[in-house]
């Protein structure tokens, strides 16, 4: 709630973005980056733990934020 809330000048860094990132977790980060088409959703037959180690935690920053 609080990067919503942010002014957009107070974000622009991006350690400052990773810092407001860093809040979510896995599941936050990803289904963020498949409401913006980054990644595919999750398949319905497809295990949680591979679809992970694939769109991990780092990974998501990464790409969310560069």
């Amino acid at each position: 709630m609080k990067f919503a809330l942010s002014n957009v000048a107070s974000v622009d860094t991006r350690d400052t973005l990773c810092k407001h990132m860093m809040t979510l977790d896995q599941s936050q980060l990803s289904k963020l980056a498949v409401s913006l088409n980054l990644i595919p959703d999750k398949q319905g037959d497809e295990e949680m733990s591979d679809y992970e180690k694939i769109y991990s935690k780092d990974f998501l920053m990464d790409l969310l934020v560069c």
